[in-house]
């Protein structure tokens, strides 16, 4: 999607009717069928059938739409985000020119540490006690059976 201006040029920059019918195509189609309809229909309308960023798009777009992303969660981070924070992390614990024994072993390092941050934090969640904001005196025993 990073090119999608010099892929379309003017059809995307200039016409914010297509970029709008575009966006909803990728991001609101709740089904593969609606999504396959919707996107020849728009390829049809303005001509872009034989459009090669189109027809490139199109054939990956089990790896970007949201209708085959629904059900994952991603908190919110796109595939190249989460790419970069892992980069980010190994840069950190890896020297740049270490052997692939080195490599290995801060891996290794690395999972260790993040398992006992994961399990520091699930400890600190169990610990919170959530407290009520309903007033116990409105209560009734008998709505509670």
């Amino acid at each position: 999607m990073k090119r999608i201006r010099e892929g379309l040029g003017p059809t995307y920059t200039k016409n914010p009717v297509f970029r709008h019918e575009f966006y909803t195509i990728a991001n609101e189609m709740l089904t593969r069928e609606e999504f396959v309809t919707a996107w020849k229909d728009l390829c049809k309308r303005y001509g872009l059938g034989k459009n090669e960023f189109m027809i490139r798009t199109f054939q990956c777009g089990m790896k970007w739409a949201r209708r085959w992303a629904k059900g994952h969660y991603c908190a919110g981070m796109t595939s190249t985000q989460r790419s970069e924070c892992a980069n980010m992390m190994l840069k950190k614990v890896v020297p740049r020119n270490s052997s692939l024994n080195q490599f290995v072993s801060q891996y290794n390092v690395l999972l260790q540490d993040r398992d006992m941050e994961e399990g520091r934090q699930e400890n600190q969640t169990k610990q919170v006690r959530l407290l009520c904001s309903v007033p116990t005196n409105k209560i009734c025993l008998s709505d509670l059976h």
